[in-house]
């Protein structure tokens, strides 16, 4: 049994190894679900504007950081696979249209042929200064394309040897040109050729950062000095797997495609074939691009397009000798940084890290609950086992804790989860809910938190001579030997209060489960807080030589000084968003934060410099029609949508944007489109720039100009032309006034028409044309879903619906229990078409009986239907929506809540302001009509449910006295009804 269980923890520690490998690749992988064309991918080239051009099987697709934008051959492309792509300048891109037609294109989709040569197939091009050498592998001629024209050489009458055959060409920018052929290597510079390893079959070259060249032969990867001398010593390639392709990265390691196994890495002197990390072992990566960002891309085929950031950590896990990759407590003495983990303690001493081996026991892995500077021993470990001991299953929920220490010193309670010093006093935590002073080796106080509720306590500290303990409930503070407790600070909860902290100017810091909270002058003041619960999820906190804490949360680290906050997570290199633990260390000036995949290191100035300044670009379009700067519009080109971009800024998609036109105030959009409509004619200037965590990223605003041609109603003729009009009904106006008299016999035939007219409108408004296409389209789901049952229930309810309404429209008032049968059956439809969004209830009050009532027909359903579309259908949470009837001194009562957005935010999501509800105009106006045949007239009033709330709900409330229904049927209007 013991060796059964080395071997499971063996297993544990092989696939934490296994993971961690895998999880040092992470990548973002782009296809055509996210708007490539096609998923073969040849080359990517970046222009100057930071846009990303991708050569592809189906043409070229241009990369903003957000979406693609695809050209093809309807905008000139001669075939269809574009094997490469170079930057030419400008805004210009220079690629290979296989098999023979060498192509540019521009930023705006121009695409010009530059050269064709028939009979070949084009794979490759270089840049190389002002030329472009395009060719074809394996061959013994390339093409050099300059000053507009293509010329063809021939590599044996260039460099004098007989048999030379093409692999690759390396620029070295100003060092010259490689030719990588079947005999050596051809350095062309200055007008000189120089032959490196002669003889030898040489397939690419690259000229790595230290200016060394690494060169793939045909059975060894090679190095050479800075002076380019080659030493006889390789790394073989095994299986002749021939390298086609490499390309460099900011930290120095090498991307290699071979022919037969797939992607190699080069790191460290050693050869590693990487297909399975980065899950491409039956994909062909085409070609490798670096980014102005240090980022890789990876061009695939079959796989779209790989994208790996910029690595600014140093990341450690379980095969660099963690104990676990789940790092709990770091603790820095000396010079050694101790890790505790889930299983476990190691040790950092420069850069290699060793785990501490304690005793094992039968509990199998060991939570470090806590690690602290002990004044009687190294390092004080609080350690809990997470498993039970033995094979009682009465104990399987038990977790039996253990205190250690290194070099001798140990606390005499097995039950203690955490231990803290303040001066020659050790603050003790048990698992038991208890606190203890112990004060040489003896305990002096007790307190228990028992009493008070609390489940788990994460740690205190002594501020103004109290303690404040931490706990899964909110705060505890012991104050004259006595325990007060708060659950609630300034009206906002807490939750769990992980860890306390003092800087320098005598301020407590609070890390808690809902954010990151200061204390000074006895106010209690939250910090600016993320937009997601990971981000304000604060396990722990580190103090800065410059007073600035940073903080370790559930989306990643973020530096504050209580005002401002910069946030970092795995788009700059964290080995996870999910962080237990941060500690500073103010010698080297790095920082440790622990995670739940390992540990990350950096220095504290590669992340304050991280935001460095950016550029925000931004593109004008009309109707998806490309407008230019400095264009000038037709005067109905007045709605223009401006796409902004900041190419491949750490944190893009947490980047606002802010924009103003001409003199306006300054908005702010949350996404990387702006839309502007009813543009006014003139000369307009936009201004536009980008903030990341309330910082502004560039120093300069962005500005678009463009004018508009003013509307025809601003010309001199138009204004005649109004004039004339004017004069024109004024005259009119006099006429019809002088034939007034004549026409009092033709006022009652013309209201007459016009409550016609309104009842009409209120019929057609009676069933909104948008329930009865989503009602068709759910009938049509469920017969496509073979669901008959739910079809036939669906189609007969909605049939019956129909019905009912109709009836109802050619009479003026209907029973309340006609009303109150459409409107569940309507209900009843809506709770199937927003799949049970919301609930309902209709509550009749025992004095109301449904047969002796009537009110208005139809008057019900369009107040249900604006409660769930626009109250109730924008909510992220459950739907209530209440109907009450009751009567009092005949006179029905009827009120109508939800719980819904309410009124004032319904309208701020409508995009369309100007626009009024015609359907509860129509409905005001009859009940106005209706209400002078009484001197009690039908009331409707409509306030918010609930003020105080975030989402303040409707009520509506509709008083409808049964003396205007007995009156009207007594005028009944000669067989006119509303």
């Amino acid at each position: 049994m013991y060796f059964y269980r080395l071997f499971c923890i063996g297993v544990i520690f092989l696939l934490s190894g296994l993971c961690a490998a895998a999880q040092s690749f992470k990548y973002t992988q782009y296809t055509t679900y996210n708007g490539l064309p096609i998923d073969n991918v040849y080359a990517a080239a970046q222009d100057d504007k930071g846009y990303m051009w991708f050569g592809t099987d189906f043409g070229i697709a241009k990369f903003d950081g957000y979406r693609f934008q695809n050209y093809n051959r309807n905008n000139g492309i001669a075939t269809k696979a574009i094997t490469d792509i170079v930057y030419a300048g400008g805004d210009s891109c220079i690629f290979l249209s296989y098999p023979f037609t060498l192509q540019s294109i521009q930023g705006n989709g121009i695409v010009h042929t530059l050269a064709t040569i028939p009979k070949t197939s084009l794979q490759q091009i270089i840049k190389h200064q002002n030329s472009f050498y395009f060719y074809e592998r394996n061959r013994e001629v390339f093409y050099i394309f300059q000053n507009g024209k293509a010329r063809m050489h021939n590599v044996d009458s260039i460099f004098h040897t007989k048999g030379l055959i093409l692999h690759a060409i390396t620029s070295l920018h100003e060092k010259g040109i490689f030719f990588n052929t079947n005999k050596g290597i051809f350095w062309q510079y200055n007008n000189e050729i120089k032959q490196l390893l002669p003889n030898e079959d040489v397939y690419f070259t690259i000229l790595r950062k230290d200016n060394t060249l690494l060169t793939a032969t045909a059975f060894q990867l090679k190095s050479s000095t800075a002076n380019f001398e080659f030493n006889n010593n390789g790394i073989p390639i095994t299986g002749k797997d021939f390298i086609y392709n490499m390309a460099e990265n900011a930290n120095g390691t090498v991307w290699l495609r071979g022919m037969e196994k797939g992607i190699y890495q080069f790191a460290d002197n050693k050869l590693e074939e990487k297909s399975i990390a980065l899950s491409l072992q039956n994909k062909v990566v085409h070609k490798f691009f670096m980014d102005r960002e240090n980022n890789t891309w990876f061009c695939t085929d079959g796989a779209g397009v790989l994208f790996k950031g910029a690595n600014m950590f140093t990341n450690y896990e379980t095969q660099d000798g963690l104990a676990n990759n789940k790092v709990l407590q770091l603790l820095l003495k000396k010079d050694a940084l101790f890790i505790g983990t889930a299983n476990g303690l190691s040790v950092k001493k420069g850069n290699s890290i060793k785990p501490i081996n304690f005793p094992q026991t039968s509990a199998g892995l060991q939570y470090v609950y806590k690690l602290f500077d002990d004044v009687h021993a190294d390092v004080g470990i609080c350690m809990a086992n997470t498993f039970p001991k033995g094979k009682d299953t009465s104990n399987k929920n038990k977790f039996p804790i253990e205190k250690k220490v290194i070099n001798g010193y140990q606390i005499s309670h097995a039950n203690t989860i955490m231990a803290w010093q303040q001066d020659a006093n050790i603050y003790c935590f048990f698992d038991n809910g208890t606190v203890s002073r112990v004060e040489n080796n003896t305990s002096t106080n007790q307190y228990d938190l028992r009493k008070l509720g609390i489940r788990k306590i994460y740690g205190f500290i002594e501020f103004e001579h109290k303690v404040y303990i931490g706990t899964s409930d909110g705060i505890v503070i012991i104050e004259n030997e006595k325990l007060i407790f708060n659950k609630t600070i300034n009206n906002q909860k807490l939750g769990e209060v992980f860890q306390f902290l003092i800087d320098k100017k005598n301020t407590l810091w609070i890390a808690t489960e809902n954010g990151l909270i200061t204390y000074q002058n006895n106010k209690y003041t939250f910090v600016p807080k993320s937009n997601t619960y990971g981000g304000n999820y604060c396990k722990a906190m580190a103090l800065d030589d410059d007073n600035k804490i940073w903080c370790a949360s559930w989306d990643g680290i973020f530096v504050t000084d209580g005002i401002t906050r910069k946030n970092f997570n795995t788009n700059n290199g964290l080995i996870s968003k999910t962080c237990h633990s941060v500690l500073y260390d103010s010698t080297t000036k790095q920082l440790y934060i622990g995670t739940d995949n390992g540990l990350s290191v950096i220095k504290k100035e590669s992340l304050i410099t991280s935001s460095a300044n950016a550029t925000l670009y931004v593109g004008c379009f009309n109707d998806s029609i490309p407008i230019s700067e400095n264009a000038t519009l037709k005067s109905f080109q007045t709605n223009l949508s401006f796409y902004c971009n900041v190419p491949y800024f750490a944190g893009g998609k947490n980047i606002v944007y802010e924009y103003k036109l001409d003199n306006a105030n300054w908005l702010v959009s949350t996404t990387p489109t702006i839309n502007l409509t009813n543009i006014a004619g003139g000369s307009h200037t936009l201004k536009l720039r980008a903030r990341l965590n309330g910082d502004i990223l560039s120093d300069n605003e962005t500005v678009f100009k463009f004018s508009i041609k003013s509307k025809f109603y601003k010309t001199w003729w138009f204004w005649l032309l109004i004039a004339l009009v004017f004069q024109y009904l004024v005259f009119k106006i006099i006429n019809h006034y002088n034939k007034k008299s004549r026409e009092k016999k033709l006022v009652i035939q013309k209201q007459e028409i016009e409550l016609t007219t309104l009842k009409q409108q209120a019929f057609s408004s009676l069933m909104n044309p948008h329930f009865i296409f989503n009602a068709l389209n759910s009938i049509q789901h469920y017969i496509n879903k073979q669901d008959r049952q739910m079809a036939n229930k669906y189609l007969s309810d909605f049939a019956m619906l129909v019905r009912k309404s109709f009836d109802a429209a050619q009479k003026p008032f209907v029973p309340l229990e006609d009303e109150l049968e459409t409107i569940r059956l309507y209900l009843q439809l809506e709770q199937m078409r927003f799949a049970n969004k919301f609930e309902y209830s209709i509550i009749l009050k025992e004095e109301v009986e449904e047969e002796d009532w009537m009110l208005p027909s139809m008057v019900l359903q369009p107040f249900l239907e604006n409660a769930i579309i626009h109250g109730i259908a924008p909510l992220n949470e459950q739907g209530k929506l209440n109907i009450t009837i009751g009567a009092k001194e005949n006179t029905l009562y009827i009120t109508i809540t939800d719980n819904g957005i309410g009124i004032e935010k319904s309208q701020q999501l409508k995009t369309d302001t100007k626009h009024k509800s015609k359907g509860m105009y129509l409905i005001k106006e009859r009940l106005q009509l209706l209400s002078r045949y009484s001197k009690n007239p039908i009331e409707l009033s409509i306030t918010p449910n609930n003020a105080t709330a975030e989402n303040t709900g409707t009520c509506i409330t509709l008083i409808v006295p049964q003396a205007v229904v007995d009156e009207f049927k007594k005028h009944d209007m000669n067989g006119v009804k509303l």
